[in-house]
This record gives structure tokens, sequence and C-alpha cells, in this order.
């Protein structure tokens, strides 16, 4: 038995439609079919997304249980037109936020030869070096001026 092939805006107003024809269910807003990637038990699409509207949510979610079975049945969702590009996958977070050495340069200034090896070479060694305390901070860290006064040497 051979299914007729429909766009994804068909099946959404045919799902529509018929949901709204079930009592308690007329006031639902819309539903969204979900393309799989593979058929899975001679099926392509799910109806994946519902907006009850006004209506009550539970009740159409087992209506479009049914409906959903009874027109899988009958239609198939349509190729695509064009093949969508995938997306790369994530890195992870430390993978992708991790900075790299060819990124320590501004992207926009071209490598210049000598140049652009002193200015790589002070930022490394700014990135790498300890910093000095502020003269605040040294005052603050617990040695202080009169700690290190013998009683005599006023």
């Amino acid at each position: 038995m051979r299914k007729a092939t429909c766009t994804p805006e068909e099946l959404n107003t045919l799902l529509t439609a018929e949901l709204r024809r079930v009592p308690g269910c007329e006031g639902a807003a819309w539903v969204r079919v979900y393309r799989l990637r593979k058929h899975v038990r001679g099926k392509n699409w799910l109806a994946a997304f519902l907006a009850a509207g006004s209506a009550d949510k539970r009740d159409c979610a087992r209506a479009l249980i049914e409906i959903e079975r009874r027109l899988q049945a009958e239609f198939d969702l349509a190729a695509e037109r064009f093949k969508r590009e995938r997306s790369r996958p994530f890195l992870g977070y430390r993978r992708h936020h991790r900075r790299l050495p060819s990124q320590l340069l501004p992207q926009s200034a071209p490598p210049g030869g000598a140049a652009a090896g002193r200015a790589a070479s002070a930022i490394v060694k700014v990135l790498f070096s300890r910093r000095q305390k502020s003269p605040q901070a040294r005052r603050s860290s617990g040695s202080s001026v009169w700690a290190s006064a013998r009683p005599g040497n006023f």
C-alpha cells in the first residue's frame, strides 16, 4: 500500500483540523509535525508539538495520539527540497573556550616578521609572568615597618 505524501504545512493543518473535531478540543490552537531522520516502523514524522489554546491539554494530547496513529498510516511527509547542513557537534565547554596560541595575536593584524614576533613574545611574557603586588597590597601582607623595628632603633 502506497501512502500519499504531504508537506509539513499540509500535515499541520490536517492534524489541527482533526483535533478540533474532537469534543473538548475545539479550542486547540495548532499542532506541528517533526520530521524523523529515518523511517521508524514505516513512519517518517511525529506530531511532536501541541498548543492546546483554550482546550484541555491532557484531553487534546490523548486525542492527538489516536489521530497521529491514523494519519501516519495514510500519509508520509514529503522529502525536503534541499539538504540542510548538519551543525558541527559541540566540542565541550573547555575545548570550545580554550584560547589557542594562534589566537593570542589580534586577528586583524597580519604577521609582520620581527615586529609580530616581539609582540607575541610580549603577550606571552605578560600572560605567564607573576604580577607584582601593589604597595598597598604589600603593606597589608603582614610584614609591616613597625614589626621589623627594634626597640633601640628609634
